[in-house]
Parts: C-alpha cells; sequence; structure tokens
C-alpha cells in the first residue's frame, strides 16, 4: 500500500526542486537514496521544536489522566506523518 511509483516520483521531484532532500547513493552496494539536505535538516529540526512547544502549551492544561491520553494520540499522529 501507499503511493503509486508515478505520485512517488512527483513528490520527490518537488521535494528535490525546492531543495529539501538530495539524491545520494547509500550503503555498500550504492544504492540510489534521498537524503535530507541542510535545508530539509534545519525545517525539520525547527517543525520538532515548534511540535514539542505545542504539546507542552496544549498538556499545561491537562489533568494527569487526559495529558496521558491525549499524549497516545499525539504520538500516533506524528508516526502517520513519519510514513
Amino acid at each position: 500500500m501507499g503511493p503509486s511509483e508515478t505520485s512517488l516520483i512527483a513528490r520527490l521531484s518537488r521535494l528535490i526542486d525546492r531543495g529539501l532532500v538530495t539524491r545520494q547513493a547509500v550503503g555498500p552496494e550504492l544504492a540510489a537514496g534521498i537524503a535530507l539536505s541542510e535545508r530539509g535538516v534545519r525545517i525539520r529540526n525547527g517543525l520538532a521544536d515548534h511540535w514539542i512547544q505545542l504539546e507542552k502549551a496544549l498538556m499545561g492544561e491537562l489533568k494527569p489522566r487526559q495529558r496521558k491520553k491525549l499524549g497516545e494520540r499525539l504520538r500516533r499522529f506524528v508516526d502517520l506523518l513519519t510514513l
């Protein structure tokens, strides 16, 4: 399951065009791969920092049990975003 090959190629092309990822060989067989560019890493780190701040703001207003439930749901959401 997941995006079609055509869709994936289009998405990767957009990321490359925007300077967010670079193509590079990986592994001992030098297979084609993709890695975050310096700009991509900066953006990812900035988003992670903002996410932490949002999470703290949301969690600070909740009771411990509510925090736990929301934390579980947010982790699941993040997991879905990383797929």
